[in-house]
């Protein structure tokens, strides 16, 4: 997937709110998950720390959001608002 950004600028960036609902969604869930992280370093939890990164980027991003919008990235014009907002 990183060599899918390959030729990537900021030319090509959505806004949040042009962005569809599956990508603004996923960065509330990555709002959440900052706040959280915070918390747990702030404690010195690093296994909470850890173990929400890790739930984060295999449930949610790989298991989910990756998996729904992989197809957009191969197979959509390079202009389509699906692809630039997986893209930015």
């Amino acid at each position: 997937l990183l060599g899918a950004l390959d030729g990537f600028s900021d030319a090509e960036k959505l806004a949040v709110d042009e962005m569809p609902e599956l990508e603004r969604y996923v960065l509330t869930l990555l709002g959440a998950l900052d706040v959280e992280l915070r918390e747990a370093a702030e404690a010195f939890e690093l296994n909470r720390y850890l173990r929400r990164l890790t739930d984060f980027a295999n449930e949610d991003l790989s298991a989910f959001f990756f998996d729904i919008r992989k197809d957009s990235l191969y197979c959509d014009a390079p202009d389509d608002v699906k692809r630039r907002a997986y893209r930015t």
